[in-house]
């Protein structure tokens, strides 16, 4: 006699017994995501032990203790302060006598690899990258 499948309760797998990934609605994964986002990421904490440097004093309080601050929080800033690979320019000339050099406002590295042959590379602000997390 064939058997039919039944529509029974019983039947049924339990989510622990179930093999699908069970499915989050889209609004709980937005949710969890600004909440993130918001946060600041904090890579951690500093502590200086024996620092002997400048001291932090209220001006407008002559009389109060001379403190050293000792302890610093480490946190991802808003915009990164990063630099990244630009241009690079091989040259037949002397480095000195490239506009790229002599402009104060560009980050340039010159490789001399002789007198007649130079390559120089630019760098370029990056503000999606954090120099906290280079090093």
């Amino acid at each position: 006699m064939p058997t039919t499948p039944t529509n029974n309760e019983n039947d049924k797998l339990s989510e622990g017994e179930n093999d699908s990934p069970s499915i989050t609605p889209t609004h709980v994964i937005n949710s969890i995501l600004e909440d993130v986002t918001d946060e600041p990421e904090y890579y951690g904490e500093l502590i200086l032990l024996g620092y002997n440097g400048a001291s932090e004093t209220s001006r407008n309080h002559s009389n109060s203790r001379r403190t050293h601050r000792s302890k610093m929080v480490i946190k991802k800033k808003d915009i990164g302060n990063g630099v990244k690979k630009g241009k690079m320019i091989s040259i037949q000339a002397p480095p000195s006598q490239s506009t790229a050099v002599q402009d104060s406002s560009r980050h340039v590295v010159s490789y001399s690899y002789n007198k007649q042959h130079t390559v120089l590379v630019e760098y370029v602000n990056d503000p999606t990258k954090d120099m906290f997390q280079v090093s």
